[in-house]
């Protein structure tokens, strides 16, 4: 089986997509930025691809790609499908700490990112 990693691009995306909402006044998508992150890391994890989770999900591939993405929103039905078919803790999609942000994001840019959202005041 091949092996599925969580791509570095998303990593460093992930960095300025955090920055950028906190330029432009959205903070509070950050957390639906931060689920989809997660959701994503745990599919690579799994080894599973789009197609495979959208069908598990029942959903098309196209509604969890946006999802996963970020497009739209992350509502808790959401949350709740995932966890329940890959038998997943709920516990686990939420960060509690920026060393949970960390395996997220470019490893050379977390410092600078912690760095930034302290400075603006940001709480995650």
């Amino acid at each position: 089986m091949k092996e599925i990693k969580y791509p570095e691009m998303l990593k460093k995306k992930a960095v300025e997509a955090i920055k950028e909402l906190i330029e432009t006044g959205k903070e509070e998508k950050i957390y639906n930025v931060l689920l989809a992150m997660r959701m994503r890391e745990i599919r690579y994890r799994l080894r599973k691809t789009e197609q495979e989770v959208a069908k598990m999900l029942g959903m098309k591939k196209y509604a969890w790609h946006n999802i996963e993405s970020a497009r739209v929103n992350i509502y808790a039905i959401h949350i709740y499908k995932f966890c329940k078919v890959f038998n997943v803790d709920v516990s686990e999609m939420f960060y509690s700490n920026y060393f949970e942000l960390q395996k997220l994001v470019d490893p050379d840019k977390f410092n600078e990112l912690v760095n930034y959202i302290r400075k603006k005041g940001v709480k995650i």
